[in-house]
């Protein structure tokens, strides 16, 4: 058949059949008497499939290689997947940042500069290996709270910094994270909380990371051993809050220190918990684990944590 026909046959232009011709995809026969292309069946079927590979957005060089057997079609499509992939992440990438800096409602250019290294900042943030992320917490952490009890915060939290962007709602939350740390101000080395903390040393610190790693294994596995440990220190602790005056005005003492430490730095409360929850499953499970360790302690003892907290502080 000659080329007009094939054309009919497979839906593409005549001049885009002659491309894929001259970039060595086909190789149709020429009539020896008026020099005319003529295509065979086995032609029409490779055009049909260029032209649903095209459709696909598939490059003419990869179809060349399926076409010299060089590749097979799910080995390009494996390929084409994985960069559709890519490009959707980074898709959301872009979207999340954006969503972030309308959330700022700029109005006008007089920030330009830390408008463009904000958006800057929040791009790269999201472009950073599990490792980096995990990096780039501690040592935010340990910007704001150098010396030992910087080490020790990290090292708290040192099993859930392992952060896995898989949707968007994880995308949204760790760019309010990174914003977050990156506005705390660094905090006064005598400042009573730190100061407390400091005099642990570290053997005392290397043990504490010690034990923090082997407990928050024991949780998520739900050691009956080591829950039931917790439990009983759930009870005993609520025991003392509600009974001794003096363990609780220590308690007190304590909480409003670290409270101030955080207000000092520009903290929020519990927000970094409160992103970790959202961004490491580990954290979320753990966090619901000693929530319901408390619970059961707290209807042992005919007492509830919030409500004698709130009771001491009024």
């Amino acid at each position: 058949m000659n080329i007009k026909e094939a054309s009919a046959r497979t839906g593409l232009t005549k001049k885009a059949i002659k491309y894929y011709e001259s970039e060595g995809l086909i190789h149709p026969e020429k009539n020896p008497e008026n020099n005319y292309r003529e295509f065979s069946k086995e032609d029409i079927i490779k055009l049909n499939l260029i032209g649903a590979l095209r459709n696909l957005d598939i490059s003419t060089k990869n179809i060349k290689n399926v076409m010299d057997g060089v590749k097979t079609i799910p080995e390009i499509m494996k390929e084409k997947l994985e960069k559709i992939q890519n490009e959707m992440v980074s898709l959301e990438n872009t979207k999340s940042v954006v969503q972030s800096f309308l959330e700022k409602e700029f109005c006008d250019y007089k920030n330009i500069e830390d408008i463009g290294s904000s958006i800057n900042k929040l791009n790269k943030s999201l472009e950073l290996s599990i490792e980096d992320k995990k990096e780039y917490i501690g040592e935010a952490i340990m910007r704001t709270f150098p010396g030992s009890f910087g080490k020790m915060f990290v090292a708290n939290y040192g099993a859930f910094l392992d952060i896995r962007i898989s949707n968007g709602e994880k995308r949204k939350t760790w760019l309010d994270m990174v914003e977050f740390l990156d506005n705390l101000e660094e905090a006064e080395e005598d400042h009573p909380f730190i100061k407390m903390i400091d005099t642990m040393g570290e053997e005392a610190l290397d043990e504490f990371i010690k034990n923090k790693n082997k407990f928050v294994k024991s949780i998520l596995e739900k050691d009956k051993k080591t829950i039931k440990e917790v439990k009983e220190a759930n009870v005993k602790f609520l025991k003392s809050l509600r009974d001794d005056k003096n363990f609780r005005d220590s308690y007190m003492d304590n909480l409003k220190k670290g409270a101030d430490l955080m207000n000092s730095v520009g903290g929020k409360g519990n927000q970094f918990d409160l992103y970790l929850e959202k961004l490491n499953d580990d954290y979320r499970k753990f966090r619901e684990i000693a929530r319901g360790i408390l619970s059961e302690a707290e209807m042992e003892t005919g007492t509830k944590l919030s409500e004698l907290l709130t009771y001491i502080e009024t």
